[in-house]
């Protein structure tokens, strides 16, 4: 169970992302986070997005795994790179240092079930790191991967 001072936290930083413009997520609801046997952090959560809303550009810094529940989620890498659109009932993951922006590009809300395994320092749902856009190599059509994640 987290604690009334981690949730609050949580809470506070949900808010604070949000009133600088860095998190548009309507709701993020976490669901539980637990050491595993080698360190590292699993973690679970929802994440819901009204009509039209984004995450802003951001990358992970472990491995996450998303089920769209309900929605369509639109997902860009930038750099010229195809949009994904991923429908609800279907899965994706994001790699660490993946920079994207995934949008709700449909008419209903998206609901979105997310898993993760992130280095011992994501603890307690600190596994997003905003940035400004994606990175493109020289020819400006391939996503290069964000800077060495900033805890590990």
């Amino acid at each position: 169970m987290m604690s009334r001072v981690k949730m609050i936290g949580i809470a506070g930083l949900a808010a604070t992302l949000a009133i600088a413009g860095l998190a548009r997520a309507e709701t993020f609801t976490p669901i539980a986070s637990a050491p595993l046997p080698d360190g590292t952090i699993a973690e679970s959560y929802t994440v819901t997005f009204d009509q039209g809303n984004s995450s802003g550009w951001h990358y992970h810094q472990g491995n996450v795994w998303v089920e769209v529940v309900s929605g369509t989620l639109t997902e860009d890498r930038g750099c010229g790179q195809p949009l994904e659109v991923h429908e609800a009932g279907t899965a994706f993951a994001e790699n660490p240092g993946v920079i994207h922006n995934v949008t709700n590009t449909g008419a209903a809300t998206v609901t979105l079930a997310v898993q993760g395994v992130g280095p011992a320092c994501t603890a307690d749902f600190n596994d997003l790191v905003f940035v400004k856009g994606p990175r493109c190599n020289g020819g400006g059509n391939h996503p290069l991967r964000a800077p060495k994640p900033l805890c590990q």
